[in-house]
């Protein structure tokens, strides 16, 4: 999930659909001296944290915008409400006005927390812009809930959490009583292409299991191992950020972290002042020397691992009762070293990380004053830990790739 706070929701689709008009497919930038760059921003907003996404287009479309034809494009799809979707391409007239074409139309009735409607968007996107030709950047925004499977239950209770927004792996939406989301071996396939980055802004989402999971289909990975400010990522500066010859991913994780640091540490703005966050972008191409080390040392201290006291273990959950679905995400190095792991294997298991996470900042507590945490230990992934969890979540946890080249869970 992105964080929520209440606030009145906006129609995002009228803004959109406002200025769309039907676009003609099949235009490809070709020139072969450089790739094109594509921005997707993708968001399951059909729930209550619509209007925060709503302002994120918003910003982006009052940005830098490409021209309609070349080497850059923005496109948004954007689901929040019960009638047809568009994917809209933004751009720039000659006087500098932001303009949006539709490329593609999902029809009434069917949520961008579908996996099938996620493949068909990426796929009309790989359509309009060859792999060839282009590189791309996902962004996923919606609620979320890192690796959990969609029929996860409250460990306390028998209550079902298929009827409880923001207790779900990546999206949560609601239609005509039947309720979507995406677990994460399904949003591995339903990607077509190799993306160059993937964003989640959605909360939960920075653990290694997502990150192992996505490793075919993603090179680098930008989330958040807690939840995620509803204001979520900055998109003011998507051309600088993301489409120009500059942008790294790095650099996008780093803007969203130090903007939520400094507003924690100074009191501005206000009304982001009270979160904190952390941010973490993962190279998915080298996580495998992480897994090889994590195998050996998952099985040299399983017992350790079993009878740890969760308690001490550095946490990315907060302790609100109404929260009781997020108990399962932990600091991976720190679960490691309160098992008792010995300096030596404590640098190897440094050196796989360092490997494969090319940055990550965490700010000193989050929501400390709403049943937060302080962040005294920062790897920068989160991981499941068996001794807190249950048996469903254990049988669960067991078809994700990261256990079965790790066997956390036997």
């Amino acid at each position: 999930m992105k964080l929520f706070r209440a606030i009145s929701a906006a129609a995002l689709a009228i803004m959109l659909l406002g200025s769309c008009s039907r676009g003609e497919m099949g235009y490809s930038y070709t020139d072969e001296s450089t790739r094109g760059k594509v921005l997707v921003f993708y968001a399951a907003a059909y729930n209550n944290i619509s209007s925060y996404i709503t302002r994120n287009v918003q910003t982006i479309t009052k940005g830098k915008l490409p021209a309609p034809y070349g080497k850059k494009a923005v496109l948004v799809y954007c689901h929040s409400g019960i009638g047809p979707s568009y994917l809209c391409r933004l751009s720039s007239d000659e006087f500098g006005k932001a303009v949006s074409d539709t490329l593609y139309t999902i029809e009434a009735g069917r949520s961008a927390a579908d996996a099938g409607v996620l493949a068909e968007v990426l796929g009309a996107v790989l359509d309009e812009y060859p792999q060839d030709s282009y590189s791309y950047t996902l962004i996923l925004s919606s609620h979320g809930n890192g690796w959990y499977p969609k029929w996860a239950k409250n460990e306390e209770s028998e209550e079902s959490w298929d009827f409880a927004p923001r207790r779900k792996t990546f999206g949560y939406e609601t239609i005509r009583n039947v309720n979507y989301q995406i677990d994460i071996a399904d949003l591995a396939d339903a990607i077509p292409m190799k993306l160059d980055c993937l964003v989640f802004d959605a909360c939960m989402m920075g653990g290694i299991e997502v990150a192992y999971q996505l490793r075919e289909k993603v090179v680098k990975l930008c989330c958040s191992p807690a939840e995620v400010p509803g204001n979520g990522y900055l998109y003011s500066d998507i051309d600088g950020l993301i489409l120009s010859e500059s942008a790294s991913p790095e650099s996008f994780s780093r803007a969203f972290f130090e903007y939520y640091r400094n507003a924690l540490e100074t009191g501005h703005p206000s009304a982001d002042a009270m979160y904190g966050a952390t941010s973490t972008t993962v190279d998915c191409s080298k996580l495998e020397p992480l897994a090889e080390v994590c195998r050996t040392l998952f099985e040299k201290y399983r017992s350790e691992i079993a009878a740890l006291d969760y308690s001490d273990v550095q946490r990315y959950y907060r302790t609100d009762p109404r929260l009781t679905y997020y108990f399962d995400f932990f600091d991976l190095r720190d679960i490691l070293l309160h098992a008792g792991i010995t300096p030596e294997e404590d640098a190897a298991l440094g050196a796989a990380l360092d490997g494969c996470i090319s940055y990550k900042g965490a700010t000193r507590s989050f929501l400390k004053d709403y049943y937060g945490f302080d962040i005294k230990t920062f790897c920068g992934l989160s991981m499941y830990l068996p001794c807190k969890g249950n048996a469903d979540l254990d049988a669960f946890y067991k078809t994700l790739d990261w256990n079965a080249d790790t066997e956390l869970v036997k």
